[in-house]
């Protein structure tokens, strides 16, 4: 899941793929935005099968903290 997850992210920070990790922070080391996040999130949505309410999303600020959430929360 972690690949899948890093692949969106680099299409959204226009990074490769080799140079992510999950230890990434969105806002500081790649740059990310708001829009970017919910961009993010309806890629994640798309690419699991899943639905997440805005309001229940938390504030995650790194790749690791975002699939740990997600595997806590739904069945992937």
């Amino acid at each position: 899941m972690t690949e899948r997850i890093l692949l969106i992210i680099s299409n959204l920070s226009k990074k490769p793929v080799e140079q992510l990790s999950p230890e990434d922070r969105f806002v500081e080391d790649l740059g990310l935005s708001s829009l970017d996040a919910i961009i993010m999130l309806c890629k994640i949505e798309d690419e699991f099968g899943i639905s997440v309410e805005t309001n229940n999303f938390p504030n995650v600020s790194t790749v690791e903290d975002l699939v740990q959430w997600l595997q806590e929360n739904f069945d992937l």
